[in-house]
C-alpha cells in the first residue's frame, strides 16, 4: 500500500505523526511519501532530516509535473499515477493525526473485506478517546463498521484501488473547497460505499482548534488536508 501526508505548515505534531506511521505494525511492505507545501526553510530542513532518518519519500508539491489548477489536485493525481499500475490502495493521513500501531493494518484488511468500497476512514478522536469533529455524528453508532453518506474528511482515509482506477482527480472541479465531500459523493455516484470504522480510532491532536476555524470554508479543505486544522 502507499501512504501520503501533505505538510503545508511545520508543527511538532508533524514529527509525531510521521514517526507513528513509520512505527506501524503491518504485514505487508508500504511506501510512504510526504508532500511538502509552502513550508519555511526551517520546517523543510526538519522534514529532510526525518526523511533521511526514517527513509520515506519527500517531494515538493511545486515540482510535480501535472496540469492541475490547484495543489490538492496535483498531489492526488501524482499519488494515483504512482500506484495505479499496482493493485494497492492509497491511504491519506493528515500531519496532525496520530495513528495507532495497527491502524494501517486494519484499514488494509477491511478494504479487502468490504466489497465495492470506495473510501474507508478511521474514526477521529480527541486525546481522551472521545469521537470528535468531523465524526461527531458517529457518537450514536455502535463500535464497528458503518456504511455512511456523511463526510469522512481526509484525516486518515483509505482509497481503494478499484475506486482509484476509475477516478481521475483532475476532474475535480476547481470551484470546490470541500474535496472530501465531493469525492465521497462521487464514490457513491459510481456505486461504491463509504465506510467509517468506529473500531479504528486515531487521535487528532489539534481537535480543540477546529471549531474556531470551521466557519471559514474558502480554504477549509486545504487547511484540513495539510494539518493546519
Amino acid at each position: 500500500m502507499h501512504i501520503i501526508t501533505i505538510v503545508n505548515q511545520w508543527k511538532e505534531t508533524v514529527q509525531q505523526s510521521i514517526v507513528a506511521i513509520m512505527s506501524s505494525k503491518v504485514t505487508m511492505p508500504f511506501d510512504y511519501t510526504v508532500y511538502c507545501g509552502s513550508l519555511e526553510e526551517a520546517g523543510r530542513k526538519k522534514l529532510e532530516s526525518l526523511s533521511a532518518k526514517y527513509h520515506f519519500n519527500l517531494l515538493n508539491i511545486k515540482d510535480l509535473e501535472t496540469n492541475a489548477d490547484l495543489p490538492e489536485k496535483n498531489v492526488f493525481h501524482h499519488a494515483r499515477q504512482t500506484i495505479i499500475s499496482e493493485n494497492i490502495p492509497l491511504i491519506v493521513v493528515s500531519p496532525d493525526v496520530i495513528v495507532e500501531k495497527d491502524t494501517l493494518q486494519q484499514l488494509y484488511e477491511y478494504q479487502k473485506l468490504l466489497k465495492k468500497s470506495g473510501l474507508i476512514s478511521a474514526v477521529l478522536t480527541d486525546g481522551n478517546g472521545h469521537i470528535d469533529i468531523p465524526h461527531l455524528y458517529a457518537r450514536k453508532y455502535k463500535r464497528g463498521i458503518n456504511s455512511v453518506r456523511k463526510g469522512l474528511g481526509f484525516y486518515c482515509v483509505l482509497f481503494t484501488h478499484d475506486f482509484l482506477k476509475k477516478m481521475d482527480f483532475l476532474d475535480m472541479p476547481a470551484s470546490k473547497d470541500r474535496y472530501d465531500v465531493w469525492l465521497g459523493r462521487r464514490a457513491r455516484q459510481m456505486n461504491y460505499k463509504n465506510y467509517l470504522l468506529t473500531l479504528c480510532p486515531v487521535v487528532h491532536v489539534n481537535a480543540s482548534s477546529l471549531l474556531s476555524r470551521i466557519s471559514r470554508p474558502i480554504s477549509y479543505f486545504w487547511m484540513r488536508l495539510t494539518g493546519q486544522i
